[in-house]
């Protein structure tokens, strides 16, 4: 379901017509019998990545097998002959489930089709007498966990964050220690109506298509109004949203872009009916930008009131955050999703979460095509090359070889010793001294285990009245040589 909106639309509707609106009702017997979508899925779920991947079998009598008589009894007429079934192999082989083998489609289950299998053709627990005792207890158990998760969230994959395979155990998926683990993203549902986006692919679906080299869409919104609304610190969130109104434009939105210091929950309730909004939103250290802070905690305030003040409106967010800060990661975001859903908003598709420490610009893309999807007709695409990032510079600057110029010592020392800082001063930096810089990874540099982490003490200079407060934020600038500043300085005359 996380990577599948339609079939998730068919199981909410078999578990709302079995469960009405109770959405945390403990399933029973007679309920899970009820179901048979869901049945059709988890079969299809476990066709697809059995987590029994090969079973063994000793032989009881003389089989033939490709030209070749594999007789009981092992090499010295005693013991067994043990033959391994490669039931993955099985379960992707065209030979019984056609050409569209690897595609996730529970309809493959249906009783019909069913008819015509070869006995062993699906064989995910085993089969004959050796078949699995637990296997029916297994499958109760699935669809008792999945009757009480889909009720209550919606799931979708995390973009960037595939399933990785332990190179030395094939049939083991990487755990979440080693870097791999199986990443899903639960958004609260607040009504049965929020499920439905099946023409809607997730970020993750359109990031794979993306790097399989499918055209990026165009899309036509045919005079659609958008409001863009953006709460950020530093630029990025800013410039997204000046990204997403150009793009909006050539797509022929009509649209309007703000910061949250510019808009009430007031002036979105006076919006006409139907009107979407779009959210870009970053958390800092688990607080709003300060552009944001009266705008979040007045769409809160509305919330927990109960005030349908969006009623008839639309809209999506894109959450922006860094996973370093795993307990506020992207949560003004979040907060502000379920503040719209609950003051009476038609929710477009779930918040997306962009990442600054992952697939940032890939995410923001995605994010981009979804939203635009959802609102305006597809009239072309803009060619199979098109990469995922922003709109390139409109200059390239190259520097190397014989045409950089090195700066002499002495003008490097000078510029370090006088321009330097009163460069930082008029920015409003003060210089600082760096008084430890130490390693504490204990794993060598040549280790895969080697990450490198630094203890770092810096000093903070009083003469400028420079105070640190517990969450402000240190910005490590890298160092520019000084032979590529010189280059940019003569091509910029300056």
């Amino acid at each position: 379901q996380a990577k599948n909106g339609d079939a998730e639309m068919k199981i909410l509707k078999e578990l709302r017509h079995v469960f009405g609106d109770d959405m945390k009702r403990s399933p029973t017997g007679d309920d899970l019998r009820k179901l048979p979508y869901l049945d059709k899925v988890i079969k299809e779920t476990l066709r697809l990545a059995s987590p029994v991947q090969v079973a063994q079998r000793g032989l009881t009598q003389a089989v033939e097998v490709g030209g070749y008589t594999l007789l009981p009894g092992g090499h010295f007429g005693r013991g067994n002959t043990w033959v391994a079934l490669h039931i993955m192999a099985i379960s992707h082989s065209k030979k019984y489930w056609g050409d569209d083998a690897l595609d996730f489609k529970p309809e493959r289950f249906e009783a019909e089709k069913m008819k015509s299998w070869h006995p062993f053709q699906y064989v995910p627990f085993g089969g004959g007498k050796r078949l699995c005792i637990g296997n029916l207890f297994a499958i109760t158990q699935v669809k008792v966990v999945l009757t009480m998760i889909l009720r209550k969230y919606s799931l979708r994959a995390v973009p960037g964050k595939d399933i990785k395979i332990d190179k030395n155990d094939l049939a083991t998926p990487l755990s979440a220690e080693k870097g791999g683990g199986v990443w899903l993203r639960f958004h609260e549902r607040i009504d049965w109506e929020q499920a439905a986006y099946t023409d809607r692919p997730s970020a993750a679906a359109l990031m794979g298509a993306m790097k399989e080299k499918e055209p990026c869409k165009t899309f036509d919104a045919k005079g659609q109004e958008l409001h863009i609304i953006w709460g950020g610190e530093f630029g990025t969130t800013k410039k997204l949203a000046q990204s997403l109104h150009d793009a909006a434009k050539k797509s022929n939105f009509k649209v309007t872009t703000s910061s949250c210091a510019e808009v009430k929950m007031a002036d979105l309730a006076e919006l006409q009916e139907g009107a979407v909004v779009a959210v870009l939103m970053a958390t800092y250290n688990g607080h709003p930008p300060s552009n944001a802070v009266n705008f979040v905690a007045e769409a809160t305030s509305a919330a927990e009131k109960g005030e349908p003040v969006l009623k008839g409106k639309r809209f999506a967010v894109l959450a922006i955050g860094n996973s370093n800060w795993v307990s506020t990661f992207a949560k003004v975001g979040r907060q502000v999703d379920d503040a719209f859903a609950r003051c009476g908003a038609g929710q477009l598709f779930p918040c997306e979460v962009a990442d600054k420490n992952s697939t940032f610009s890939q995410v923001t893309m995605a994010w981009r095509q979804m939203l635009f999807q959802s609102l305006g007709s597809v009239v072309g695409n803009t060619g199979g090359d098109e990469e995922l990032h922003h709109e390139p510079p409109a200059t390239y600057l190259k520097f190397g070889g014989d045409a950089t110029v090195a700066a002499e010592p002495e003008k490097a020392a000078e510029w370090r010793d006088s321009a330097r800082p009163a460069f930082l001063k008029h920015l409003g930096y003060s210089s600082c001294k760096i008084l430890r810089n130490d390693e504490v990874c204990g794993e060598p540099p040549s280790s895969d285990a080697y990450k490198s982490v630094k203890h770092m003490e810096v000093s903070v200079p009083c003469s400028d009245h420079a105070a640190y407060e517990c969450g402000d934020h240190l910005e490590v600038v890298p160092m520019n040589p000084p032979n590529v500043i010189e280059s940019v300085c003569k091509f910029l005359k300056i």
